[in-house]
């Protein structure tokens, strides 16, 4: 009896935490004030005010994690985030059975974001790829549970496949689409993307593919390797 007892406590301890993550980012999205965000600096080296927080979640998007979003790593610049949430509406739109990830951003206030390089004038998303089963094609998201380096532990083959997911590269293409093609709305467009390099053909391939040939997707053969995720970051323009 008593190791049951106490095995429900642990659980309900784990349960209260869960819950008051959860409440936080929402929380502080109420707070915040409606000032415009201002980048500066780049995104390596540079800062950000009035910076806005991604919101948890939507029809058709999540973060992550609830306690990353707890301790504040979903920081983004107002209109990167604005652009953000209005993309995947229209996704939802024309295509509700598909589900999306996002993964870190930065701070609300930029600067250094261990263990980012990068990340640090509020431009920057980590978008971690769509993905479905392979034994029936269902949508699902990646997993993405601490045990899961919250999606950043995952390790696809020059095929974009795992034992368990395929990469699913049109509606990947069809999300950056709508950032590409939506971004000048708000005064923004999509500087670049790192991504694995071994997979652009499969997005050429795709209804998208055209256009995703223009965007410019870089990699560097010493940084880590960006298969579960692609790294788009985004500037201003007039």
């Amino acid at each position: 009896m008593r190791k049951s007892k106490k095995w429900m406590y642990r659980l309900l301890v784990v349960m209260l935490l869960i819950a008051s993550c959860r409440a936080v980012n929402p929380v502080m999205i109420y707070f915040e004030n409606d000032t415009p965000s201002t980048s500066y600096g780049e995104s390596w080296k540079g800062h950000l005010e009035n910076g806005k927080r991604m919101p948890s979640y939507g029809y058709n998007f999540s973060g992550v994690s609830y306690l990353l979003l707890a301790l504040g790593r979903n920081g983004v610049h107002s209109a990167v985030r604005d652009l953000t949430v209005a993309a995947y509406d229209t996704l939802y739109s024309l295509h509700p059975e598909w589900r999306y990830l996002y993964g870190e951003t930065g701070w609300v206030k930029g600067g250094k974001f261990w263990p980012h390089y990068t990340h640090q004038n509020g431009m920057v998303i980590d978008f971690m790829v769509p993905v479905i089963k392979k034994n029936d094609s269902s949508v699902v998201m990646l997993p993405h549970s601490i045990f899961k380096r919250f999606g950043y532990a995952f390790e696809f083959d020059s095929l974009g496949e795992t034992s368990a997911y395929r990469i699913d590269f049109e509606s990947m293409a069809a999300h950056l689409h709508f950032l590409n093609t939506l971004a000048p709305g708000y005064h923004l467009k999509i500087r670049r993307i790192i991504f694995a390099p071994e997979f652009l053909p499969y997005l050429y391939q795709t209804s998208y593919g055209e256009e995703m040939k223009k965007l410019l997707f870089v990699y560097n053969k010493r940084w880590l390797r960006h298969d579960d995720h692609y790294h788009t970051e985004f500037q201003m323009i007039e």
